[in-house]
Order: C-alpha cells, then sequence, then structure tokens
C-alpha cells in the first residue's frame, strides 16, 4: 500500500517518517528542485508536482482515481490504535489498511483522523462527523470532491466539510489517533491568530450546518449519519 506525503522545504522529516512506515510505501510529493534533497535524506520514492498541499493532493486524486489513496502529512511522531490494553503504536502502514478496510466496509468516501490530544475520547465507534484534522486520511475510488486550492489554510477542513456535504457523512475512526506537530515553525499548521480565524469564518459561510467560529478556534456542530 501507498501513502502519498505532500511536503516542503523539510527532507530532515524523511527519516522519521520512513522509520513509521512499516509495510506501506511513502510517495513523497515535492517540488522538483527539492527531489535531490529529499532522495539524499532516504526517501525511498518521490515524485515531483505543483506547489501546495492542496494542489498535490489534488494530482493524486486524479491520477489514482480508481484506488483508494492515503495522505499523510510529513510531521507524524506516531499514531496510536486502541487494544484491550490500551492505546499502542501502530505504523502508518498498519493505520492505512485500517483506514481503507473501514472505509470499505461502510462504504464511506473519506476517513479522517483526530488528533492524539483526544486521547479520552477513543473507543471503538466510529463517528460520522466531528474534531478532525486533515493530518492522516484515506480517500474512496471515484470521490468526486476535490480540494480547494484557492484556500490559504484550512483546505482540509473544507474538503472534509465537501464530502460530508455530498456523501452524507464521512468516518472517524475514534480508535487510532495521530501524534503530529501543530504550530510553530515545523507545522504545516504554522498561521497567525488572524489567518486562522478568516480562514474559519469562511468556514461558517460555507457550511453553517457543520461548523461554528470563534476566532481562531473552530466548533464542530454534531451531525449524525445520514440514512443511505
Amino acid at each position: 500500500m501507498r501513502v502519498f506525503v505532500p511536503s516542503l522545504g523539510r527532507p530532515e522529516n524523511v527519516p522519521r517518517m520512513e522509520s513509521l512506515a512499516g509495510d506501506c510505501h511513502l510517495v513523497w510529493l515535492v517540488p522538483e528542485n527539492q527531489e535531490a534533497a529529499y532522495r539524499d535524506a532516504g526517501a525511498r520514492m518521490v515524485v515531483t508536482g505543483p506547489r501546495g498541499k492542496a494542489a498535490k493532493i489534488n494530482a493524486v486524486l486524479d491520477r489514482f482515481n480508481d484506488e483508494w489513496c492515503v495522505f499523510s502529512d510529513d510531521d507524524c511522531q506516531g499514531i496510536v490504535r486502541l487494544s484491550k490494553d490500551g492505546p499502542v503504536p501502530i505504523t502508518l502502514g498498519e493505520a492505512a489498511h485500517h483506514f481503507v478496510a473501514l472505509g470499505r466496509r461502510d462504504k464511506e468516501h473519506l476517513v479522517n483522523i483526530t488528533a492524539m490530544t483526544n486521547r479520552h475520547f477513543m473507543g471503538p465507534s466510529v463517528t460520522p462527523w466531528g474534531q478532525l484534522v486533515g493530518w492522516f486520511f484515506a480517500v474512496a475510488p471515484f470521490t468526486v470532491v476535490s480540494m480547494d486550492e484557492e484556500l490559504p489554510t484550512a483546505e482540509d477542513l473544507d474538503f472534509a466539510a465537501r464530502c460530508f456535504r455530498r456523501y452524507g457523512s464521512i468516518a472517524r475512526p475514534n480508535y487510532i489517533q495521530g501524534d503530529y506537530r501543530v504550530g510553530g515553525r515545523d507545522s504545516h499548521f504554522d498561521h497567525s491568530s488572524d489567518a486562522k480565524a478568516a480562514a474559519f469564518a469562511g468556514l461558517e459561510v460555507r457550511y453553517p450546518e457543520l461548523f461554528r467560529a470563534e476566532g481562531d478556534k473552530i466548533i464542530y456542530l454534531r451531525q449524525r449519519r445520514r440514512a443511505r
């Protein structure tokens, strides 16, 4: 199984990510002028393409539209899965297999992850809508939704909202959580409070049934799975 990793200017993240890969093949999506740096850092598979996370993801979804596509940010510190003995570390490959199996079983088009900081919410359930992040997710074959490449940030939340509105639900397995860097220089989500507030206000306008914006914080409005 492949896990696509959009990245820009952070080849130093390659060793850690490759060590977490397990049985999956990480496909690094980088600008052409950075290919050598990523290969030198130990990336085994590198594909060059457009700049911007959303544009890279859309290019993959267009090229592999008849396959499950799994994506990860490039700053994963670990993923855990709930077991009878509590949370246990798993590889990116194991998480990818779980996400795809869940999506196939429940006929979902988007399977998304939540943050490690929600550890007390871990359980065997699958939530059709709620707090999520675009750090690690799987998209089903023939999904007609794409990411908005014009958004300066929060394109992952917009993508999830588009999928929910189009298909009636997404799947967030509460038994798997991801530990990714949040904020600061090393994060994809390195934006000022004003930029986040503007992005979240836009989400509230576009999807009033799904979001409520409170400054640079976003509230996910409770939703139920639509009958299929």
